[in-house]
């Protein structure tokens, strides 16, 4: 194949594959090459483990690949989280030059995030070049909203080039090393979607909306702004329609497909940051500066300490560096954090330089959604987004405070992305639905799609107020097509969290993990997609009476892969902040790899061709047909229809013969007893009590009866009838006692199945000749 190795035209001695994933797609690509490379590479390893191997001195020529991801804005996934760290500390003692290290990296990333696109993975790229490698390939990134997989299908073709690929040539330090890399496609801005709001509906029980709109009637004099931190827990669902010439862009979405909104800061937010900050000195045109304050730097999210620290350095102001110098030592100290909009009201007007906010300010990011609904024919498009507010500011996001100040008909941007987050194809499979709050987004979006699989749905809340789509969740209920399990947080009598629901309703849970067409969604915070992990592993290692327990490692390996399957698909928003890993996180990442390469073995085999249905296709009965036509149809066109009693006769004579062979042999043996008579019929083909009908059957034949008028048969055929009836019956009845239960047994022992999945309607159109 194009993807055959050399192994004698190999120019390195040790190959080594890493990853960095967050989602599983890192670490399944680096499988795949792991695959490929057979026994001639090792891993893949996570990426926190390559500085303790760079440590060593190389006397071997090393290839070291990496597959990783940026996981958030430019951050690091949670198994490569040490590496940067790491190798910065170890950079002063790693040999260097190091001539006999090259590697290669493919950098998986989404260009929806247009300032942290792919990010990490260039900051490894340049870490390495520092420890003395060379890379062997220009950097290629992955854009997984521009089919992520057909890249890596190009970067593995490149890197297994016949005769003049990188794995059989020596690479030598030049300029052209260190090219910035190419991407698979750039977003671009015909990708976007030109979106118009139509309107809004609250999703729970709240007054939020109305007592925000008597505060700005009773306070008409104050900016929208100053309240915007009064909106609560709001919860609403908010439709856009795109515009009719883009149509084609929203054929291939599904729902549980995402949408990605570009926010802007409100006018009056931007007003006020235009008023105070210090502007001499700046050649900006003002009309741009406030479309670029406007669309691109997020005035609401909490600033760095490290940003605060430049602000004071830059400032000209003595009482701004005071003041500066306090925000640093609370940000320090405790969780409380200051945003661009929080500072300028608190230090003097004209004290922040405006370039400090266009080079150190948060930069606004897309917000991604699960689509809530979705009608084709109205081209309309539904999220459900819950009010957010900071803790370290008090204030709401920027995403809140735009979408409960737009009004209709106003316009906006998006991008569409597909997902794995689909519906079974088959509408029997079950499906298992846990989230919390605006998780339940996606689940909706299956519902009024009138999805007829079952669906169990696990959901959990505050309170009963708190419920989102409660009345279409009674009514869905009512009807049976899904059963729901609510747990509620705040409920003092019955306070639980949606992971304690799961454990108490475990018989159910262990129903549908043990159902091999049950699918597994869980969207909402990564600490309750953790904790419900969990959960659903203890149940398989606890079991109950109709499904035994397994251990960890077995349990572990089950969820990984029906994730593997995409039967267990997740979707959370935001990071797990606990430090803590416990053991499970080590078993599934040691499943993950090894689940992984399994499958992707398994991909290279080539099946047999089956047998073609038509060969099999059963032959109507007809009238003097022989029996055998129906048992082997393939065959039925050799056997006359006339039977002759010569051809009869003859068998008889066989059978006779070997029934007293086997008289013989089994009276040297182990002789029947008379009183074992009565059960002949159920001996095995060739024992003499087996064949005592067929004497029978011959006695009768030497007298035939006369013709039946009725049937238009002679004696003779059917006496015929009745022997070869008699045959049939003797034959087919013990094979299938003698030879069905031994095969059964024998598959079992060698496959492990398990007897309730094996069946023995395989062999009922079969002889023991097939």
């Amino acid at each position: 194949s194009s993807l055959s190795i050399k192994e004698s035209a190999l120019v390195y001695k040790c190959i080594r594959l890493y990853y960095g994933s967050e989602t599983g797609t890192g670490v399944r690509f680096a499988t795949r090459l792991s695959s490929d490379f057979l026994d001639l590479a090792v891993g893949p390893y996570p990426l926190d483990e390559l500085p303790s191997f760079l440590m060593h001195p190389f006397t071997e020529r090393t290839l070291i690949i990496i597959v990783t991801s940026t996981f958030g804005r430019g951050q690091a996934p949670k198994n490569a989280q040490r590496f940067l760290p790491s190798m910065q500390s170890i950079q002063p003692r790693i040999p260097n030059p190091n001539k006999n290290c090259n590697f290669a990296i493919l950098a998986l990333g989404s260009s929806a995030y247009t300032q942290t696109f792919a990010s990490f993975g260039f900051d490894v790229h340049r870490t390495m070049e520092r420890a003395g490698a060379l890379p062997v390939l220009p950097i290629v990134v992955a854009d997984e909203l521009k089919n992520q997989e057909a890249t890596f299908m190009q970067w593995r073709e490149a890197l297994f080039e016949r005769d003049h690929g990188p794995l059989y040539k020596v690479v030598r330090r030049t300029r052209a090393n260190s090219v910035k890399g190419t991407t698979s496609q750039s977003l671009k801005e015909d990708d976007l979607v030109r979106l118009t709001y139509e309107g809004f509906a609250q999703v729970i029980r709240s007054d939020t909306k109305k007592q925000l709109e008597m505060l700005l009637d009773n306070h008409n004099h104050q900016s929208w702004s100053a309240y915007s931190n009064n909106l609560g827990r709001s919860c609403d669902l908010f439709s856009f329609r795109v515009s009719k010439e883009q149509q084609d862009k929203i054929e291939h979405i599904r729902p549980g497909d995402h949408i990605a909104l570009y926010p802007r800061n409100l006018d009056d937010t931007v007003e006020i940051v235009m008023r105070l900050m210090q502007r001499e000195g700046s050649d900006c045109d003002t009309e741009a500066l406030k479309e670029n304050l406007r669309c691109n730097i997020d005035l609401a999210k909490p600033l760095p300490t490290k940003a605060l620290y430049l602000l004071r350095h830059m400032t000209q102001n003595d009482r701004a560096r005071f003041l500066i110098g306090i925000m640093i030592k609370q940000s320090s100290e405790s969780s409380i954090g200051f945003s661009v909009e929080s500072i300028l009201l608190q230090l003097p007007p004209g004290s922040i330089p405006c370039e400090w906010i266009l080079q150190y300010a948060p930069k606004m990011d897309p917000r991604f959604y699960s689509i809530a609904s979705l009608c084709l024919k109205e081209r309309s498009i539904s999220i459900c987004q819950s009010v957010y507010t900071f803790e370290s500011t008090g204030q709401a996001g920027t995403t809140s405070r735009w979408l409960r100040s737009l009004e209709e008909d106003d316009t906006s941007y998006g991008l569409l992305s597909q997902t794995k987050f689909h519906l079974p194809l088959s509408e029997e499979a079950p499906v298992l639905l846990i989230g919390t709050g605006t998780g339940i987004a996606p689940f909706r979006a299956f519902w009024v799609t009138r999805a007829r699989n079952p669906m169990y749905l696990f959901f959990g809340c505050r309170d009963r107020e708190e419920l989102p789509f409660a009345s279409e969740i009674t009514s869905l209920s009512r009807i049976g097509s899904m059963k729901t399990f609510v747990a509620y947080s705040r409920v003092m009598d019955n306070k639980m969290y949606v992971q304690d629901l799961i454990k108490k309703e475990s018989d159910i849970i262990l129903m549908l993990l043990h159902n091999p067409k049950t699918h597994i969604y869980i969207c909402g915070a990564p600490a309750m997609e953790y904790a419900v992990r969990n959960e659903l592993l203890m149940a398989l290692c606890v079991g109950n009476e109709t499904y035994p327990r397994i251990n960890i490692g077995r349990a572990v390996e089950k969820i990984v892969l029906m994730q593997q399957q995409n039967r267990f698909v997740t979707e959370v928003y935001g990071t797990l902040t606990s430090s803590a890993r416990d053991a499970t996180e080590t078993l599934w990442r040691e499943a993950t790899t090894k689940v992984a390469k399994t499958l992707s073995s398994l991909e290279k085999v080539t099946l047999p061709r089956a047998r073609s249905q038509i060969e099999f296709k059963p032959v109507a009965t007809m009238k003097g047909a022989s029996w055998s036509s129906h048992v082997r149809p393939e065959h039925a066109c050799e056997m006359p229809k006339t039977k002759s009693l010569d051809r009869l006769k003859a068998r008889k004579q066989k059978a006779d013969t070997t029934a007293n062979y086997d008289h013989t042999l089994d009276s040297s043996r182990c002789p029947i007893e008379s009183s074992n008579s009565s059960s002949a019929d159920s001996c095995d083909v060739g024992s003499s009590v087996g064949f005592e009908s067929m004497h029978e059957q011959e006695n009768q034949l030497d007298s035939p009866e006369p013709d039946n008028a009725n049937d238009g048969k002679t004696g003779s055929d059917d006496e015929a009838d009745k022997f070869e009836a008699s045959i049939r019956h003797t034959t087919t009845t013990s094979w299938r006692q003698r030879f069905v239960p031994q095969l059964s047994q024998s598959m079992i022992s060698t496959t492990g199945l398990d007897t309730t999945d094996f069946h023995t309607t395989a062999f009922d159109d079969c002889t023991g000749e097939d």
